[in-house]
């Protein structure tokens, strides 16, 4: 899950420090502080390695680069008074 969007949901802390509260699914009635960087993250999810067994993050790299270009777009939609939709709503 991109930290970017899930700052959206946390409280701000301090300087680049961003606080959810969250629970585990064992133990869904007590909920507890985490910090964005701690949440949803599975470290070594994208790695991989080449053909000849070469260890890389290309993947991840590459998703980290995505997520940077987009937070503009997120950035515009969601901080846009009108909302996200602006004055667009889908026919129900």
């Amino acid at each position: 899950m991109p930290q970017m969007y899930l700052r959206r949901f946390a409280e701000h802390r301090g300087r680049r420090r961003y606080e959810l509260t969250v629970r585990r699914t064992a133990a869904i009635d007590e909920p507890f502080p985490a910090m964005v960087g701690n949440t949803l993250v599975e470290r070594g999810y994208y790695w991989g390695t080449t053909l000849e067994g070469v260890p890389h993050h290309v993947v991840e790299d590459f998703f980290s680069h995505l997520e940077s270009k987009a937070k503009p777009v997120f950035d515009a939609m969601l901080d846009a008074p009108e909302g996200a939709l602006g004055s667009v709503q889908p026919a129900v």
